[in-house]
């Protein structure tokens, strides 16, 4: 295994925190990783929305932040910026952003973002100075 794959709010039922999920899911299925699940408010897998194949096993932030290392990729919205993790976590970390409307503070120390449209990446570059990739 190549190391593993956090994903910050996995198990919420909406639909950009099963994206994130799912980008997971193909690191885990394709790449090696092991998908992890990152619950922020107690959230699990059987909340009845969505099938999650396979389950990811879930830990709290706390844990994560303490046991994510260099060779694991955290995978997170904006709308956990509050969080901070692009500074406080260790290892690569991508942001897929799917809408402007949903943040209002954006953690700009991540390595990667990924803009859903157009539309969204000129609104990350004009507001917050960061070129992504569509």
């Amino acid at each position: 295994m190549t190391g593993r794959a956090f994903v910050v709010g996995a198990h919420i039922p909406n639909g950009g925190t099963f994206m994130a999920y799912h980008l997971g899911r193909i690191l885990q299925l394709d790449f090696g990783f092991r998908g992890v699940a990152v619950a922020v408010g107690g959230e699990a897998a059987d909340h009845g929305v969505f099938a999650y194949d396979p389950p990811f096993p879930s830990i709290g932030v706390a844990e994560m932040e303490a046991t994510i290392t260099d060779d694991d990729l955290l995978i997170a919205n904006p709308s956990f910026s509050p969080f901070f993790f692009g500074l406080k976590c260790r290892g690569r970390k991508v942001m897929y952003v799917q809408d402007f409307k949903t943040f209002s503070l954006l953690d700009c120390r991540f390595d990667l973002y990924v803009s859903v449209s157009e539309v969204v990446r000129r609104f990350l570059s004009c507001t917050w100075g960061i070129d992504t990739a569509v």
